[in-house]
């Protein structure tokens, strides 16, 4: 076989072409070949002579090159033998006749490139010695820090003496002082606390409370980082807190807590809302900690009182910058209860430049000191952060960041700890939580609220269905459980328990109830016939749709109401003074409409809906108990409300069913129109059917008719 061939010269021409010069060791015939590659290209060249001439190559990319030659067989001339390809070389063309080359001729505008086959020699042994030399460096400083800085030293000191249970457990719960309560018994064992007006509620919160006072895990705040806590009384325990890796002011304090899941170390952050002076420092832990989803859990403004100051932009294109990160907002959707903002953080002086989308999700709908009234908007709010892919720990703040904020992680981390176990222990958590992080949970009416959540998600699982799901789901619902009841039957009777006392006043001629939107979004009317408290409750609640349920015959004529001009139209209603004007539409659904096609009727309320759903929706019940006669699927029934039934088995087909039993049926009207509405929503923005949207009015509107 012949020799192998070397590169043993590389010329660069200036321009865009070089010359090599082979060296082989034979001199017998022979050809050789010539292999140049980059990144995007393979070139190959043949040659008989010594010397090789490439034109049109790329400046500033890397090649290489490498020979070898061939020759015919003594044996037979029609074989071509090849000889081992040469030394790989490589070369790097640039500007005005300088070049880069792992063969340099004596041109001084050639530099020095490294082969692969020297440099991989020596690569082990450079990553050794700079391994080496960086825990030297590493061991020199702690050595230095531990010795010189007085406030690093009394940390160490602190953290050594301060020893917890979980770092000798491998549960991140303490069950210890209480027992593991199996799914199947949680429901009766709430009942159980909740006796004698919540007395043995009150004596685990008291427990936990003392066991909270005899905890080492005290925090301990720098005099100089007093200034970067909301309230003078909580700060951060220093065992488990957030240290900022990079602070304008030179200071890693933040006040935020790693909080453990069940099963999880350091699933959350709870923190406070953040100051405007933490306002870079709050975003630097969200770019340190890679965490894409932050919870709020407060207003802005409660009891008068600043209870969160905005970090965030309020108008897409015009983001906010904060220290080395600039924020900007991407969307916005909102409903009743909460609010889901996708937010752009991007880090400056970067070089590329890095951005990543942060959700925040803000419910509004929880009180300080407080509790929600009922626990469905919250569980619909926890299955809606579920839905989001995490990337790191989940960062949750209210204004001080231990009440709602504590009570939201207590209760999100049951719910994880529900989809791989059978057996709960909140009181054992939240002791856990609370060497974290101080007060976490700060009443005991949030400690009942967690477990009354807890209970309301066994019994009736996740709230958020898919719409292709939901038939499926309704057959579930109407399956027999082990009491006897259906699903569905249970679901309605904890929506028409009251627990108010006193028991609930009828609230005269209308009801305000809520929807998708807005708290406020529907008003159920009851007057028969048109009257002036109509037009009154119309112009000052600025109604702009009505939907009259009867027959055209409600109008009496009114012409005026105070200082207020009436206008009947074909379909609309005008009202004005001296200085404004209302247009109200007016959309009347007759009982033969209802008859003849009752889903119909319900999607022409909702096109008239929503171009103008800012504003609420009044809905007249004028149909007399004896004038309604419905062929849907009559349910002769009286024994319990017949809300939905006739799901046949594997049908994809929902039928409504309405009781005739007379003055049940005409109050229930209105309200099931409204919940249809409500229903819709949800399933239009996110492809989600908001089930307890619908719970969320029965409930309202169930604590209504008890009280009539």
């Amino acid at each position: 076989a012949p020799d192998a061939a070397e590169i043993g010269v590389l010329t660069f021409d200036c321009v865009n072409g070089i010359e090599l010069q082979l060296n082989v060791a034979s001199k017998s015939p022979h050809t050789c070949h010539v292999q140049i590659a980059n990144a995007t290209n393979t070139l190959h060249f043949n040659t008989t002579a010594h010397k090789l001439n490439v034109i049109d190559l790329a400046l500033h990319s890397k090649y290489s090159a490498k020979a070898r030659c061939s020759a015919r067989s003594t044996v037979s001339n029609e074989t071509t033998l090849y000889g081992p390809w040469g030394s790989e070389q490589q070369f790097v063309l640039g500007n005005q006749c300088s070049y880069q080359s792992s063969i340099c001729s004596t041109n001084t505008k050639c530099l020095r490139l490294r082969s692969n086959s020297s440099s991989s020699r020596f690569t082990p042994w450079v990553i050794t010695l700079a391994l080496s030399l960086f825990i030297v460096l590493c061991f020199l400083t702690i050595y230095y820090l531990k010795g010189r800085c007085l406030d690093i030293k009394a940390l160490i000191k602190k953290k050594e003496k301060c020893v917890y249970l979980e770092e000798l457990n491998p549960l991140v719960y303490d069950s210890m002082t209480c027992d593991d309560i199996p799914v199947e018994l949680f429901y009766g064992y709430c009942e159980d606390l909740a006796r004698n007006e919540n007395a043995k509620f009150k004596l685990q919160f008291n427990q936990i409370e003392l066991m909270a006072q005899s905890n080492c895990s005290e925090p301990d705040v720098l005099e100089k980082n007093l200034d970067k806590n909301r309230y003078l009384n909580i700060g951060a325990i220093e065992s488990s807190r957030v240290r900022i890796n990079t602070s304008n002011n030179g200071s890693d304090y933040i006040n935020a807590n790693y909080i453990d899941s069940c099963e999880k170390r350091n699933a959350y952050i709870a923190t406070q809302a953040p100051l405007p002076s933490t306002f870079a420092d709050f975003w630097e832990m969200i770019w340190q900690e890679t965490s894409n989803i932050i919870v709020v859990i407060t207003n802005m403004i409660e009891d008068g009182r600043r209870k969160c100051d905005q970090y965030w932009p309020s108008t897409p294109g015009l983001p906010q910058t904060h220290g080395n990160y600039q924020v900007g907002l991407v969307k916005e959707m909102s409903n009743t209860y909460f609010v889901h903002r996708i937010l752009s953080l991007r880090i400056m002086r970067c070089v590329p430049p890095a951005e990543r989308r942060v959700h925040q999700l803000h419910f509004k709908g929880w009180p300080d000191h407080g509790v929600p009234d009922n626990v469905f908007p919250l569980l619909t709010f926890m299955h809606y952060v579920a839905e989001i892919h995490s990337t790191g720990p989940e960062v949750v703040h209210c204004s001080a960041g231990v009440g709602r904020s504590g009570s939201f992680i207590l209760m999100d981390s049951m719910r994880r700890h529900l989809i791989t176990s059978r057996k709960l222990n909140l009181m054992g958590h939240l002791m856990h939580m609370r060497r974290q992080r101080e007060k976490l949970v700060q009443t005991v009416e949030q400690y009942i609220l967690c477990h009354e959540t807890i209970r309301q998600l066994i019994r009736h699982g996740i709230t958020r269905i898919h719409p292709n799901l939901f038939p499926r789901y309704i057959n579930y619902l109407c399956e027999e459980h082990v009491n006897g009841k259906t699903r569905i039957q249970m679901q309605y009777e904890d929506l028409c328990e009251c627990h108010h006392n006193p028991t609930c006043s009828p609230p005269g001629d209308y009801i305000t109830l809520p929807g998708f939107h807005r708290t406020n979004e529907f008003i159920v009317a009851n007057w028969q016939r048109e009257c002036t408290e109509l037009w009154q409750l119309v112009w000052s609640q600025n109604c702009q749709t009505v939907v009259l349920l009867g027959e055209e015959e409600y109008w009496t004529g009114i012409e005026c109401v105070d200082n207020l001009n009436i206008q009947h139209g074909d379909n609309f209603v005008l009202l004005q003074n001296d200085e404004d004007q209302l247009c109200v539409r007016v959309v009347v659904v007759s009982r033969a409409a209802l008859e003849a096609d009752f889903w119909g009727e319900v999607e022409r309320i909702q096109q008239e809906r929503l171009a103008y759903h800012d504003a609420p929706l009044l809905i007249i019940n004028t149909s007399r108990p004896d004038m309604i006669s419905f062929n849907h699927h009559i349910s002769t029934n009286d024994a319990q409300p017949a809300l939905l039934n006739n799901i046949t088995s594997r049908s994809s087909t929902l039928s409504l069913s309405l009781g005739n039993n007379g003055d049940s049926f005409s109050a229930s009207l209105a309200y099931t129109i409204c919940a249809l509405n409500v229903i819709s929503m949800p399933t239009r923005a996110t492809r989600m059917c908001g089930r307890c949207a619908i719970a969320r009015l029965i409930f309202s509107y169930t604590m209504w008719i008890m009280a009539i």
